[in-house]
């Protein structure tokens, strides 16, 4: 539980620091999109050690690989540009954990 709020709170901060750097410099660096993508696979793997399973990392590699053509295809039709399309990934990537995020609240709340 605490590694989705963990994780919420890594999304947040790389928002922050990605819209910060876009309304200075109209660009966001490629070590922020990078970093923030291995940040979140690490935290996967991690997941996956303490919970000995498979499961935490194969979502968060699902999630990149659903990032990583969705990005692909808005990149390559002129939708987008490529840093737009490396965020998605890192940001897909955090999807399972803010998606069990949002279903441990929904839960708690139905229970009350």
């Amino acid at each position: 539980m605490i590694i989705n709020y963990l994780t919420l709170a890594i999304v947040l901060f790389y928002f922050t620091i990605a819209s910060i750097e876009d309304i200075k410099k109209r660009e966001v660096y490629d070590y922020i999109n990078y970093s923030f993508t291995f940040v979140i696979i690490i935290i996967g793997i991690f997941d996956s050690i303490v919970k000995n399973s498979f499961q935490p990392i194969e979502s968060v590699g699902f999630g990149l690989l659903i990032g990583f053509s969705l990005g692909s295809i808005l990149y390559y039709s002129k939708i987008w540009g490529g840093g737009d399309a490396k965020f998605l990934i890192g940001f897909s990537s955090a999807s399972y954990y803010l998606i069990n995020l949002v279903k441990n609240k929904i839960d708690y709340y139905e229970y009350y």
